[in-house]
């Protein structure tokens, strides 16, 4: 029970001490109205109350005489005038009238003290709209104009309602009441400072500040208290709004805030603006793969990028914004404007466009002479394959080829072939109107390197010439099956037609035969080349006998120079002369006359 009653008292104790904490000096001069002159004087001062209303306040001070001719203050004329000098409005205030009461009255050494107020709001609300529009977009100020009178014996001689003066002598300018009576200099001095007053506390400045990237700034400006202010920034092309700084941070380019009663500095920041561009590279439907670049606007000599991509058959044209697009809105290396970059923050998404590669085939005569005509084709075609009009002397047209050497042809006249496949071969799938060449195969006709032989008569008569001894002396070749030995082989063949040896055992006397070697390659082209076999008695004989008819010849009448020799008519050897006839001796005489 005790310990209830302790704890009761101890709250008592603390609440009024609590209560009767000193009220700080500042809070007590808007109570007491000696106070408040004491600090201000004459000043008009304005206290926020709310974030959009406050009190104006003003303290009076007289003297108490009764007798004395004394002046009074009735109340206040309020001008609203705008910034050009233009007074918009007037507005009375009595004094203890319905809008402006007595905060405070006090008697101290002879004077009465006097405060009252009045609230922002009764200003406003008693705005007509020219008024408001002004003080809402801070372009005017308000002034206050004291309404006084004369008063004798303690008795105005005027009067005034809060609709303004309503009898006797009220006076609302200094030059009206400082002529009203005979002043003393201090009292001139004190009406003086009645007229033209200006609240303090009750405008602000905002001033507004900006960085590079931003365009403009509004909103900035005077204002009175409690009014809305909207404040904006507008951007370059290329800028995001960073944010307003200074007396207060705000994270949009347009706010609206209530005035204070201090001056703001606000700074609207900014930050490049960058165009993320995601590219992608489309070789199909389900193709995933892109690749991502900024763009600021900002910048300079910006462009899009190749990035070499492959697709087989296709080329690269551009760039479009859908998948399955097939024109190109934008090339591949693209330059970049600043309006492109603005129109598509913040980000947006590009496709490549594929075009189907272009092929030229052309036709090599490989050897021969005389033109097929190119065929212009593309990557996803099969085209069928001319017919020859090439020509090639002692050659045989097999087909066509991809490579000049083939032996053998890879495809043959009107042969359907892909041109996919000789891309591929000639390592194009990505060149876009690169040639290829097809190549004319040739089955060349073989040769025969054979010479004329000289024997003598005895041997011929003997069988020396068999067929094996004649083949030492020709040799047989061909460009696709390389040598071919002498003899009947499965692929080729080379052989001497109608062979016989009996067409040599027969001879009795000198004489020639001709033989024909015969070679065939392994594409059946046959060759054929005659040469004769000399049969030379050389049975020794007696005097002239043994020689023939002689004669002497010199290197004038051997060949002229050109080395062709002399005809027999010029002087020269005879026709069937052994000089001119075998090789040993013809050797012999070029080496007498060399």
């Amino acid at each position: 029970m005790y310990k209830k009653i302790y704890s009761i008292l101890i709250t008592i104790i603390i609440l009024l001490v609590f209560i009767f904490q000193p009220v700080s000096i500042k809070g007590a001069t808007f109570y007491d109205a000696s106070l408040f002159y004491e600090v201000y004087g004459n000043d008009i001062r304005f206290l926020g109350v709310t974030q959009t209303d406050g009190n104006i306040y003003y303290a009076t001070k007289a003297k108490k005489s009764s007798n004395a001719t004394l002046y009074t203050t009735l109340g206040w004329k309020v001008n609203i005038k705008h910034y050009n000098g233009t007074v918009l409005q007037s507005i009375y205030f009595q004094l203890n009238g319905s809008y402006m009461t007595v905060r405070d009255v006090r008697e101290q050494n002879g004077y009465e003290y006097c405060l009252y107020v009045v609230t922002l709001d009764s200003i406003r609300n008693r705005m007509n709209e020219e008024s408001k529009t002004a003080l809402e977009a801070g372009k005017c100020e308000i002034i206050f104009d004291a309404c006084t009178t004369v008063k004798k014996s303690g008795v105005p001689q005027g009067g005034m309602t809060d609709e303004g003066i309503s009898w006797g002598d009220v006076y609302t300018t200094y030059d009206g009441i400082v002529n009203a009576e005979q002043w003393s200099d201090a009292t001139r001095e004190t009406l003086h400072s009645y007229y033209g007053k200006t609240v303090n506390g009750l405008f602000s400045r905002v001033t507004l500040e900006k960085d590079n990237g931003v365009e403009s700034v509004t909103g900035g400006g005077v204002y009175c208290y409690g009014t809305a202010i909207t404040i904006n920034a507008s951007m370059k092309n290329g800028y995001a709004f960073g944010g307003w700084t200074g007396d207060a941070s705000y994270d949009s380019a347009q706010i609206t805030f209530y005035m204070g009663k201090k001056d703001i500095t606000l700074r609207a920041t900014s930050q490049q603006e960058a165009l993320e561009v995601t590219f992608y590279r489309n070789t199909f439907s389900e193709d995933a793969e892109y690749e991502k670049k900024s763009f600021y606007a900002s910048g300079t000599g910006q462009k899009f990028t190749d990035f070499g991509w492959k697709k087989e058959g296709y080329h690269q044209i551009g760039w479009n914004h859908k998948s399955t697009d097939t024109t190109i809105k934008y090339r591949i290396t693209n330059a970049v404007t600043k309006d492109w970059i603005v129109q598509h923050i913040p980000k947006v998404s590009l496709y490549t466009i594929w075009n189907v590669n272009n092929y030229t085939i052309v036709f090599d005569a490989n050897g021969g002479s005389g033109i097929v005509s190119d065929i212009r084709t593309d990557y996803s075609q099969t085209i069928a394959l001319p017919e020859n009009k090439f020509s090639y002397t002692s050659a045989k047209f097999l087909g066509w080829s991809k490579e000049a050497t083939s032996v053998l042809p890879e495809y043959q006249i009107g042969q359907s072939v892909d041109v996919k496949a000789l891309a591929e071969y000639a390592n194009v799938l990505h060149t876009n109107n690169a040639v290829i060449t097809l190549y004319a195969i040739w089955d060349k006709m073989p040769t025969i390197e054979a010479s004329d032989v000289y024997v003598t008569l005895e041997d011929a008569k003997n069988g020396k010439v068999t067929e094996a001894w004649l083949s030492n002396y020709g040799k047989a070749k061909d460009f696709e099956d390389g040598e071919i030995l002498y003899g009947i082989h499965e692929t080729n063949s080379f052989f001497i037609e109608d062979y016989s040896v009996e067409d040599f055992t027969e001879f009795r006397q000198a004489g020639s035969v001709t033989e024909t070697f015969c070679v065939v390659d392994s594409s059946g082209n046959q060759s054929k080349q005659r040469i004769t076999v000399h049969i030379v008695d050389t049975t020794l004989y007696k005097g002239t006998d043994v020689y023939g008819q002689v004669r002497f010849i010199s290197q004038k009448y051997y060949k002229d120079k050109n080395g062709n020799f002399l005809e027999e008519y010029h002087g020269g050897l005879k026709k069937k002369s052994i000089w001119k006839l075998q090789n040993d001796y013809m050797l012999m005489l070029d080496n007498l006359f060399a």
